[in-house]
């Protein structure tokens, strides 16, 4: 089935009367439907082209819709509806009357004040989405809307939640977007940190009303936004510095300690382990894994991750982290690559992985920092 003007899609909710196209992209395209109850919505279908990459357009739209179908917060786009034919896919979700961080701020700068309100509620959003494992590694102007003074998150096709994601082609589980994505995402590692980096360049754009590409050095760090907007606070600017360093472990670790930052308060300087979007002091033995009574408790209803996983613990001066023999293991990124361990010290910045496949990446990371 392919949508047109005047049809109707029937979904497991309802049916959607096409009224007009709104969009249409590499990977699909968007209409404008009415619900038989009269509301305006959105729907999406994937673009076919009779081509090996087909079949990766649809499932990235599933994703997206499996993603969205189990969320709920007022600063993400509504899941309403789906089809899913087998060998075609069809979204809908809520319209939004608005305009996206691009149309509005693209060389015209907005005042520091405001930029920090709408940064704070970009966070917020994202620490709801890193709290359940979700990434959403494409988080860049166009992707924000303002809608009636509300900011809205949108294009979950990108999205990861554990081992579940669309390959942007076969055999690659690339994501993002150039000038606006972390580095690392380009060599297939996602982590929450990812989607920091990417609300950093967003607060450079919206304070300097230019892309954060344009300012890049040649190692890919970034010139001062104060050349541009001399108007932003010092403060502001080491807290993009910091947000968009090339270095993942030297980034705000969880999307609350950037909401720190910008709100002035200092940030705690102990050892912790960052996941999920929380972070725990490791003043004691760390216990990971299902169980209740872990320290760590990771809701895992694929049970990929172990009952008791992993432990993490000071021992003669050093921390260290042990696999508690689980069935998928603990792996840790050391020399460009994840390597599994048994036991191993940690290292100020080290990434770790509870379960890891070479084709999906990490389906759970943790994060160890010695110090702010």
């Amino acid at each position: 089935m392919t949508l047109h003007r005047g049809a109707t899609l029937q979904c497991s909710r309802g049916s959607y009367v096409i009224e007009n196209p709104l969009f249409e992209g590499g990977m699909g395209r968007l209409y404008i439907g009415r619900s038989s109850e009269g509301k305006k919505v959105v729907i999406k279908e994937p673009k076919i082209l009779g081509a090996e990459e087909d079949s990766i357009r649809i499932e990235k739209l599933k994703v997206e819709g499996q993603i969205l179908s189990s969320i709920a917060h007022r600063n993400i786009v509504r899941y309403i509806d789906s089809r899913d034919d087998g060998n075609m896919y069809f979204l809908v979700i809520e319209f939004i009357l608005g305009k996206t961080f691009k149309e509005v701020y693209n060389g015209n700068p907005a005042e520091e004040t405001l930029a920090k309100q709408y940064i704070v509620k970009i966070l917020r959003t994202l620490s709801y989405l890193h709290n359940l494992n979700i990434i959403h590694r494409d988080i860049k102007p166009e992707n924000i809307m303002l809608s009636k003074n509300n900011l809205v998150v949108i294009d979950f096709g990108g999205a990861k939640q554990g081992y579940m994601q669309a390959p942007l082609s076969f055999g690659h589980t690339v994501v993002g977007t150039p000038g606006w994505s972390a580095p690392e995402q380009f060599a297939g590692i996602a982590t929450p940190r990812c989607d920091i980096y990417g609300v950093g360049a967003i607060l450079f754009f919206l304070l300097t009303g230019s892309p954060p590409k344009l300012s890049m050095k040649a190692d890919g760090s970034i010139d001062s936004p104060r050349k541009l907007n001399p108007k932003i606070s010092p403060e502001i600017e080491q807290v993009i510095f910091r947000a968009m360093s090339t270095d993942p472990s030297k980034r705000y670790q969880i999307a609350d300690d950037m909401i720190s930052a910008i709100q002035g308060h200092t940030l705690v300087n102990a050892p912790f382990i960052f996941c999920r979007g929380s972070k725990y002091n490791v003043t004691q033995r760390l216990t990971i894994g299902r169980q209740p009574n872990c320290k760590i408790v990771i809701e895992d209803q694929m049970c990929y991750v172990g009952r008791h996983h992993a432990d993490v613990y000071l021992e003669n001066g050093k921390y260290w982290i042990e696999d508690m023999n689980s069935k998928n293991g603990t792996f840790i990124y050391r020399e460009g690559q994840f390597q599994q361990i048994k036991k191993s010290q940690l290292h100020d910045g080290d990434l770790v992985a509870l379960c890891y496949k070479k084709d999906k990446g990490p389906y759970i990371t943790l994060t160890f920092k010695q110090g702010n």
